[in-house]
């Protein structure tokens, strides 16, 4: 069997010591038999001595970065453009691997050799440094243009472990809070060959003092103005794309649409932050959404959110409950 080489690439913001050193051991454990590298990208922690924490590992395989605060964008593209191995895994610096299930995951890219494997996380909100999950199985093998199509995809890349030559000049943006929107569909377009599991193999770490309702006005702001500039993105993208893909975009930018639509319902700290963004989703048409047989869950959003009116009835019960 092939072994593979693996670039693990975490981006670090003032994680705590014990949450990185949890995350940095975690791929120790479950990459004990491959080839790999630790890329640790410092995007400006002031809190965090992150490269004395990483120079305590006296390991070669673990390499620093340090740059300006730039964002979790930039500190992967740091990552990407540094990585050297066949494979690339997105891990974020407070989350960790699920050892015996990653390892699943390795055996199953060194076998079948696709463009990627994809697999889930499971939400964790305590620091311990595993958790027992049961083994997972192999669910499909299609490509990531059929996956799209028929699947309510989530927005996020660390659930996935990808051939780095796929990626290739595929980069993040660097100016928004909500990169992953972006750069998935247009990974998941690259993928010919995609096995999916149902295997736990990554733990996300749920903070539990970060909840939607301590987020500032501002921050909540700057994130829906980041879901616009990923919107018109993707549209962008799609006009340059035509069959199976440009349907598989245009599923993930109606499921955006009624994302926003939610996050508008569930976020608005106002009535008139609501009404401001509520005129602005329809005058640039995000909503309503176009009709489509995607699932019962978009129809049903589809024909809640399809006029300003039932929006702002919907607001009333988001409110009361």
């Amino acid at each position: 069997m092939h072994k593979l080489s693996i670039s693990f690439i975490i981006p670090v913001y003032n994680t705590p010591e014990a949450m990185l050193r949890r995350c940095i051991d975690s791929i120790a454990t479950a990459a004990d038999t491959v080839d790999y590298e630790t890329l640790i990208v410092d995007d400006g922690s002031t809190k965090t001595d992150v490269k004395a924490i990483v120079d305590s590992y006296n390991d070669s395989r673990i390499r620093y970065f340090r740059q300006d605060n730039a964002r979790q964008g930039a500190a992967r593209n740091r990552g990407l453009d540094n990585a050297g191995k066949e494979w690339v895994q997105f891990i974020d610096s407070d989350d960790f691997l699920i050892a015996d299930n990653y390892r699943q995951i390795i055996d199953i890219a060194a076998a079948e050799r696709p463009d990627a494997v994809m697999f889930r996380y499971r939400n964790v909100t305590d620091s311990k440094p595993a958790v027992n999950v049961r083994p997972g199985r192999i669910v499909s093998r299609t490509c990531g243009v059929d996956y799209l199509t028929e699947n309510s995809a989530l927005g996020v890349v660390c659930n996935c472990l990808i051939r780095r030559s796929r990626l290739h000049d595929l980069r993040f943006r660097q100016d928004i809070f909500i990169e992953d929107e972006e750069y998935m569909p247009l990974m998941f377009l690259r993928f010919k060959t995609l096995i999916v599991t149902d295997a736990e193999a990554y733990a996300y770490y749920r903070h539990t003092d970060s909840t939607t309702g301590k987020r500032t006005a501002d921050h909540i702001e700057k994130t829906f103005a980041d879901f616009l500039t990923v919107i018109a993105s993707l549209r962008d993208v799609r006009r340059t794309i035509d069959g199976k893909q440009h349907r598989a975009l245009s599923r993930c930018i109606d499921q955006d649409c009624v994302a926003f639509a939610y996050n508008l319902l569930r976020l608005a700290p106002d009535d008139e932050f609501f009404n401001r963004w509520l005129n602005r989703l329809f005058d640039e048409g995000i909503l309503p959404v176009p009709k489509a047989r995607y699932n019962s869950k978009y129809t049903v959003a589809r024909f809640a959110t399809a006029g300003r009116l039932r929006m702002r009835l919907l607001r009333l019960i988001f409110r009361a409950l």
